[in-house]
């Protein structure tokens, strides 16, 4: 791994702040996003509830300080589906997101799917040769 990466979950949440620039990284740097910066809000905090569930996790990959990055993943019971992936248009061709699907599959509670908002990372899910769990890119 080159750049170092931050685990969040609902038991080790990240700050409003954070979540407000996380949100913030996705609007800007996902490739055909149709999502609302609200939305994108919203569905971070998702990922960090404890109750009902725990709702998933969120990994951030930064390079010194800033964010070059992101996966957010929500737990639904039997899988773990990717909402969000995003990797900076300054950083990207190194393998950023591959650390990040790999790192995602590690922590993913069952299946790893992807939601059907996240067309553009079905190409490097091919390329994920490690996948422990059977990870599935199924769409939904």
């Amino acid at each position: 791994m080159r750049y170092r990466q931050k685990i969040y979950t609902p038991f080790d949440k990240m700050s409003q702040a954070e979540t407000i620039g996380l949100a913030n990284f996705l609007f800007e740097h996902m490739e055909k996003q149709e999502d609302s910066l609200g939305k994108i809000k919203r569905k971070i905090q998702e990922a960090m509830q404890e109750i009902p569930m725990p709702g998933g996790f969120v990994i951030i990959s930064q390079d010194r300080r800033r964010t070059n990055g992101a996966i957010v993943v929500r737990h639904d019971g039997e899988s773990d589906t990717i909402q969000y992936v995003a990797v900076h248009r300054k950083y990207r061709r190194q393998g950023i997101a591959r650390e990040l699907f790999e790192n995602a599959i590690r922590h993913a509670q069952g299946d790893l799917v992807l939601h059907s908002g996240c067309q553009s990372v079905e190409a490097v899910l091919e390329h994920v040769q490690h996948c422990p769990r059977g990870a599935a890119a199924n769409n939904r």
